[in-house]
């Protein structure tokens, strides 16, 4: 079962309509994005896979009807100071 999507983030129409227009397959997108999970500065790269809770993949995916894209994960680590995450991001 889907995740509700929110309007935070909802980039996955968008790049599809930018795909088609330029006949490209998932496989030929890179995306970058930001990961709160991974420790600031830190940078890892995957192939393929979920959504791991990012509002952005997760419209990207829903768009494409799944998740094979090559992506680059950027870290930003979590707020220490007790921020609220969304306002953090």
């Amino acid at each position: 079962m889907a995740k509700p999507m929110t309007y935070m983030n909802l980039s996955g129409p968008a790049v599809r309509n930018v795909a088609n227009f330029f006949k490209l397959d998932t496989s030929d997108l890179l995306v970058i994005h930001d990961d709160i999970d991974i420790v600031f500065g830190r940078i890892k790269i995957k192939q393929k896979g979920g959504d791991a809770g990012h509002n952005g993949v997760m419209s990207l995916i829903e768009a494409f009807g799944g998740g094979a894209f090559a992506r680059v994960r950027v870290g930003i680590g979590r707020p220490d100071t007790g921020e609220e995450v969304r306002g953090y991001v």
